[in-house]
């Protein structure tokens, strides 16, 4: 029962990562605030959880900074009248 539960953990960890990566590159490329912010969104329980490692690891835990960022500066290129588009 433990394994089942750990595995299902390690998957869903697994998706997260994926799919916040998925998204920024389909922000980068569609140059999307949305895309960007939702991709640092996602990978905030990622780096959360590996903010608590005693390491280098540690610096994981500051990659949601870039989406988050990158979608900053995009979304002010276009203005905040594009909001509800």
């Amino acid at each position: 029962m433990i394994t089942l539960l750990t595995s299902i953990v390690g998957l869903i960890f697994w998706i997260l990562i994926i799919g916040s990566v998925v998204l920024f590159i389909v922000g980068m490329w569609k140059k999307s605030w949305k895309a960007l912010l939702c991709s640092g969104i996602i990978f905030l329980p990622t780096a959360l959880y590996f903010s608590g490692a005693e390491n280098w690891i540690q610096a994981i835990a500051l990659f949601p900074v870039i989406p988050f960022a990158m979608s900053y500066y995009y979304f002010r290129k276009k203005g905040p009248s594009n909001i509800a588009k």
